[in-house]
């Protein structure tokens, strides 16, 4: 199964290299979540039991709407994470693209900030 079609050449935080990447590289991603989300008797979609989830967690969510911010909130919440969304860029952009040093800063942020509470808990 093909990537998602894209008419657009560049984005708000997608290069053209960046979208010549996900139509090459992405066709598997896009089959395999394909195969999760279409409506058929045999879809289960990807569940996550969030009680089997025992460490601090991140969300971090591509943000264009309120929507999109709600829905990461809910995810967030759903998984006892804390949350980031980057407003005004695309899952692809977070990922590969232009956004991307921003999301990594943003990771090594909140894992300095979770090494920062464990040290002063252990100093306790």
């Amino acid at each position: 199964m093909p990537a998602p079609a894209r008419e657009e050449h560049s984005s708000i935080d997608e290069s053209a290299e960046d979208i010549a990447f996900q139509r090459k590289y992405l066709a598997m991603e896009s089959s395999r979540a394909y195969n999760a989300f279409a409506f058929s008797a045999e879809s289960k979609g990807i569940s996550i039991d969030s009680s089997a989830i025992s460490c601090p967690c991140l969300v971090i969510k591509a943000v264009s709407c309120d929507d999109d911010d709600r829905r990461g909130r809910l995810t967030a919440e759903h998984l006892r994470a804390e949350y980031k969304g980057l407003w005004n860029t695309t899952h692809t952009g977070v990922l590969i693209g232009q956004r991307y040093m921003e999301s990594a800063a943003d990771i090594v942020g909140w894992l300095k900030g979770l090494q920062n509470n464990i040290m002063s808990k252990l100093g306790d």
